[in-house]
């Protein structure tokens, strides 16, 4: 939805289930972040990470020092502007621990002059489809907020 508002080619790198710190058996970005996006020159990126972070307890200095290396190498690979999109609210996870590393994720992410972009307020409980996922009505509205946003 962004990518056709923007006019922009999409390079979707996800990874289904994947954390951004290496938990063995488990998909992460470290893995394949490099090979997916050095090659691009791209006029923005958008990192949109850290939910199933949270869902694996991962520690948040474990989560801010691996986003500080993909920050540092996304910026080494002229990468454009560095978006990094704060972890949506999710309803089987507290808000203080959502927040907590949206925090960190914050300081990170202006530390190293890319944009955290605070999610927090743009949805609400009828929003999901269940305790994680957005609704396509929520897309929406998630991809309303940042076209606005990325276009300031």
């Amino acid at each position: 939805l962004l990518a056709d508002k923007l006019g922009y080619e999409l390079h979707n790198s996800s990874i289904l289930s994947s954390t951004l710190v290496k938990i063995p058996s488990i998909p992460n970005a470290q893995d394949r972040y490099e090979k997916d996006i050095s090659s691009y020159k791209s006029s923005a990126t958008i990192i949109f990470l850290g939910t199933n972070d949270i869902a694996n307890n991962v520690p948040i200095a474990s989560f801010g020092a691996t986003l500080n290396k993909v920050i540092t190498d996304l910026k080494q690979w002229n990468t454009g502007k560095l978006f990094f999109v704060g972890i949506l609210p999710r309803r089987d996870i507290n808000t203080t621990v959502i927040n907590s590393y949206n925090s960190e994720a914050e300081n990170v992410v202006e530390k190293n002059g890319a944009v955290f972009i605070d999610t927090s307020t743009w949805l609400t409980d009828k929003d999901y489809a269940d305790d994680i996922h957005p609704t396509l009505n929520a897309h929406k509205i998630i991809s309303n907020n940042l076209y606005n946003l990325i276009n300031e």
